[in-house]
């Protein structure tokens, strides 16, 4: 029974994406609902972030040299989403969250760097640690 469980979750979030594959390419849905420019997704997220988006993007790319699978899966259901013409964000939460987890594994390693930085000039880790936190929250 656990197999099963197993297996029926490991198919559960391409499901989603081959649906929608299936409805855009073969039924033409996104006719019926309005066509949007294949950089919506982007110009959408770069308004609501707004400079917020220069330091993401610096983190997420630190994070994808330790996390490679969950950047590139990001990338591939942003690219595969934007290739069609509807486009509502509830289609890309998946890679959103994705990007979210690779830059927290981002601002972690930017925080080693600076600790380590500091470790080398002389500071303890402990403080080092808390100097590098409370840069980063200031």
């Amino acid at each position: 029974m656990e197999v099963g469980a197993v297996w029926a979750a490991a198919e559960a979030p391409f499901e989603a994406l081959r649906r929608n594959v299936l409805a855009n390419v073969y039924y033409d849905v996104q006719a019926l609902y309005g066509l949007m420019p294949w950089h919506w997704y982007l110009s959408t997220l770069l308004q609501y972030w707004g400079g917020l988006a220069a330091v993401m993007l610096p983190l997420c790319l630190i994070g994808a040299v330790r996390l490679p699978q969950p950047f590139v899966a990001s990338l591939l259901i942003a690219l595969t989403y934007s290739i069609f013409g509807r486009k509502e964000f509830r289609f890309v939460y998946q890679a959103i969250l994705l990007a979210i987890i690779v830059r927290g594994f981002g601002l972690a390693q930017l925080v080693r760097w600076i600790v380590d930085a500091m470790y080398g000039k002389g500071w303890t880790r402990h403080r080092a640690s808390l100097a590098a936190c409370a840069w980063y929250w200031s």
